[in-house]
């Protein structure tokens, strides 16, 4: 897999050793994003400003998508930083073929 930047565009060049691309294997992680739950309740990102963790948890939702057939596992492992009112949440997602997403880090400023 070779990564280059052109015209600030990403570009992924894969190669194979057989030099054969099948349709049945997932050669692609999984994105994660920060979706929101309800539409208009809140406007779910990856660093906001709440009332509280659960006006979080109860409002967004982390979604991994996956290519092929749309399993993945998503985790969560949530670190409290310098203070109770700044909480960094990390998700981490595999898919069924192995390929793991770009870790997501949101950010909790609890006010």
């Amino acid at each position: 897999i070779t990564k280059t930047t052109e015209n600030e565009k990403i570009k992924y060049k894969y190669e194979l050793s057989n030099n054969k691309v099948s349709d049945d294997v997932d050669y692609l992680p999984p994105i994660l994003t920060v979706n929101n739950k309800v539409d208009g309740t809140l406007d779910c990102q990856t660093s906001m400003v709440v009332s509280s963790k659960d006006v979080f948890y109860n409002n967004c939702m982390i979604v991994s998508s996956d290519n092929i057939d749309g399993s993945s596992i998503l985790t969560g492992e949530e670190v409290t930083i310098k203070n109770s009112n700044n909480i960094v949440i990390t998700y981490n997602s595999t898919d069924s073929s192995g390929n793991k997403a770009k870790e997501l880090k949101v950010q909790l400023i609890i006010k």
